[in-house]
């Protein structure tokens, strides 16, 4: 059942439409590096917040809102249990929360993340945590097939950096049959990709049909006519026989289990 009120909708919809624009990252980036304090607590080595039993060290403070109103970490821990031995791929894993908790649940983990500035600051995380031992982190970013696109850097806070055409830096691209041949079958696919979603389920034939992963996928992405990602990531799991179901509104999230 989606939870999609029409608060969250407008509110993701003109915090996604504003990505990109100079001046909306300059007055966020700057409120965040204000008040971010009043949300995490200030350590020698950065930044500290916790989620259920473990304490999380960031070098830099997460964007304020991800703590306040969305706290994604919520929602993807809340329908799933990972396992000691589970695999799990983390893509667009920075700043790399998401893969410190995996890994402290006893996964292994293979976090993706195409930026290279934000790959760089998401090892300095796992090393902060003492996960980096249990998390590969690999600079390629999910899509249909291999290839390399441009791409717009969140300079403000790193939290929103997509594939964007106008854009000057090139990143890597690859499909999530590739990076499970390379790197492991996963038990669960997490991905925060910033609309790419579509184009990577449609680069999975092996892993949906074989693989079997459970996934859980942020879907409050928008395509084109305001219409948001969740109903053609639903499309897309339940043709290759997957349950699915979209749900927790302050960090839209499609959740797909195997049948």
């Amino acid at each position: 059942m989606v939870s999609d009120n029409s608060i969250a909708r407008w509110r993701d919809y003109i915090q996604e439409s504003l990505v990109g624009n100079r001046i909306f990252s300059s007055i966020v980036g700057t409120f965040s590096g204000k008040y971010v304090r009043l949300f995490v607590e200030k350590t020698e080595k950065g930044y500290r917040k916790d989620f259920q039993e473990f304490s999380i060290q960031l070098k830099k403070a997460s964007h304020f809102t991800d703590m306040v109103t969305h706290n994604p970490l919520k929602g993807y821990f809340d329908r799933i249990e990972i396992k000691e031995g589970d695999h799990v791929i983390d893509a667009g894993s920075f700043p790399g929360e998401f893969a410190v908790v995996a890994a402290r649940k006893g996964a292994t983990v293979t976090a993706l993340e195409p930026d290279p500035e934000n790959a760089d600051m998401l090892r300095e995380n796992l090393k902060l945590n003492g996960v980096e031992d249990r998390v590969d982190v690999v600079e390629k970013g999910l899509w249909k097939e291999k290839d390399r696109k441009n791409f717009h850097r969140d300079s403000a806070l790193g939290m929103a950096s997509r594939i964007n055409e106008s854009s000057e830096i090139t990143i890597q691209l690859d499909n999530l049959d590739s990076i499970a041949e390379k790197h492991g079958d996963p038990d669960l696919v997490k991905m925060d990709i910033e609309g790419a979603e579509i184009k990577a389920l449609e680069g999975a034939e092996e892993v949906l049909e074989n693989v079997r992963p459970v996934f859980e996928i942020a879907t409050y992405h928008f395509m084109e006519g305001r219409k948001r990602t969740y109903g053609e990531v639903e499309r897309l799991l339940e043709s290759n026989d997957y349950e699915v179901d979209t749900g927790y509104s302050k960090h839209l999230t499609t959740y797909g289990f195997p049948n």
